[in-house]
C-alpha cells in the first residue's frame, strides 16, 4: 500500500481509478476507491479537489445523481452481533454519568460494538441560530469530544455512527461544502489511534442489525411516542429503532408485527442551555440506551425505579 500513499494524494478519485487499473489491471468501483482512501487514511492535496471538483460540474450526469446499485453496497452498513445502540449525545451537554453506567454494562456483557444513532456532536458554534450567552465554543467541543471517543475505544472494538443534521452543521457552514466531508469532520475530533475503530459516513441515515433492526436517524420528528417509529415499520417492514426526538417508548407497531423503539438520549437536559432558556410543551427528555443481546432489545433507561432492577440481573451473567 506504499504505492497508493504515494500516487493517491495527488489524484481525485477518477484518476486513481485508472492509475490503479493500469497498475493492477484490475478494475474497481468508484465506491471501492474511495473506500480504499478511507482504510488506508489517504487524503487529497488542494489541486487534486479543485480537479474533482471541476469534474464533477462538468459531468453531465455528476455521480451523485446516479441511480444506486451494488457498488454502493459500502455506504449502507449491515452490523453482526450484540451491540449498544445510543443516539442523541450533544457533545459536550452529554451526561457522563450515563456513558459510564453504558460502559460498564458493555464491558460486563461482553459487547464490542457500538452505534451511534445521530447527533454525537452539538455543534452550537456552526449553527444558523443566532448564538447565545451560554454557546459552547468549537475548541472546548473538540476537545472533549476527542477525549470522548478515546474512552469509547477503550471499550467497543467498532463504532459505527449515524452523522445526523448537527453532526453536519461545520459541512453546512463551509465555503464550498461539496470540499468538505465526514472524514474532515472525523479529523478534527479523532486521532490516528481511535480513527481506526470508527465507521462514519454522511451518506448513511440508519444501520441494519442481524438482518432484524433497522436502527434509523429519520427525517422527521414527531411529539408523540411511537408514533413515527410505528408508522416507519409499516413502510420499511422492519424492526424499527427510531432516534432524533431523544424519548424512550417501546411497544409493536399497528400490525402487531413489528417492535417498535424510540430511542432515548445521552445528553444532560439540565445542561443543555436551550432546554434552560425557553419554555417549552415538548416531553421531557428521557436519558438511556439500548442494548441487542442475542438479537433481542434490552433497554436501559435512567430511571431509580428501573436501573437497579437490571444491573441486578446483569450482574447474575457476570
Amino acid at each position: 500500500m506504499d504505492w497508493l500513499r504515494a500516487v493517491a494524494p495527488t489524484k481525485t478519485n477518477n484518476e486513481l481509478h485508472d492509475e490503479i487499473r493500469l497498475a493492477t489491471g484490475h478494475t474497481l468501483s468508484h465506491a471501492a476507491v474511495a473506500s480504499l482512501r478511507r482504510q488506508y487514511q489517504v487524503g487529497q492535496s488542494a489541486e487534486s479537489r479543485a480537479r474533482a471538483i471541476a469534474e464533477c460540474h462538468s459531468d453531465p450526469a455528476p455521480q451523485r445523481l446516479r441511480l444506486l446499485g451494488p457498488e454502493d453496497k459500502e455506504f449502507f452498513v449491515t452490523v453482526t452481533g450484540d451491540c449498544l445502540v445510543t443516539s442523541d449525545w450533544h457533545i459536550p451537554y452529554h451526561d457522563q454519568g450515563l456513558v459510564d453506567r453504558m460502559l460498564l454494562v458493555a464491558k460486563t456483557l461482553g459487547v464490542k460494538q457500538l452505534v451511534i444513532n445521530g447527533d454525537f456532536l452539538n455543534q452550537d458554534a456552526f449553527s444558523k441560530w443566532k448564538g447565545h450567552a451560554f454557546q459552547m465554543d468549537w475548541r472546548t467541543e473538540k476537545a472533549i469530544a476527542r477525549a470522548t471517543i478515546r474512552q469509547l475505544c477503550e471499550t467497543f472494538k467498532t463504532i459505527y455512527y449515524i452523522m445526523d443534521n448537527h453532526d453536519r452543521r461545520i459541512m453546512w457552514m463551509h465555503e464550498k461544502p461539496s470540499e468538505f466531508s465526514e472524514d474532515d469532520v472525523l479529523d478534527l475530533i479523532t486521532d490516528a489511534i481511535s480513527r481506526r475503530h470508527i465507521r462514519a459516513s454522511i451518506y448513511y441515515h440508519y444501520v441494519i442489525i442481524n438482518a432484524t433492526w433497522r436502527v434509523t436517524s429519520p427525517k422527521e420528528y414527531r411529539r408523540t411516542k411511537l408514533s413515527l417509529p410505528n408508522r416507519l415499520a409499516q413502510v420499511y417492514g422492519s424492526h424499527i429503532i427510531s432516534g432524533g426526538d431523544h424519548l424512550f417508548g417501546m411497544g409493536m407497531d399497528d400490525s402487531g408485527r413489528y417492535i417498535i423503539a424510540n430511542n432515548c438520549c445521552i445528553v444532560n437536559a439540565a445542561e443543555t442551555p436551550y432546554i434552560n432558556v425557553q419554555d417549552t410543551t415538548y416531553p421531557k427528555w428521557n436519558p438511556g440506551f439500548y442494548a441487542i443481546l442475542d438479537n433481542v432489545l434490552h433497554p436501559f433507561i435512567a430511571h431509580e425505579h428501573l436501573w437497579p432492577t437490571w444491573w441486578q440481573r446483569l450482574s447474575k451473567r457476570r
